[in-house]
């Protein structure tokens, strides 16, 4: 259990080394879906 102590304070366990990878990645997927979900509604609003 001392092991643990070094783990920084993530919610997700292995964010430490590469968290701007994943936040660019998440950040990308949300966007992405945004642009999705406009795209959807102006077509269903439009048509």
């Amino acid at each position: 259990m001392a092991a643990r102590a070094t783990v920084p304070r993530t919610r997700l366990p292995g964010t430490a080394h590469n968290a701007p990878r994943r936040n660019a990645l998440v950040v990308f997927a949300y966007v992405l879906l945004a642009i999705l979900l406009l795209g959807l509604a102006y077509s269903a609003f439009a048509g």
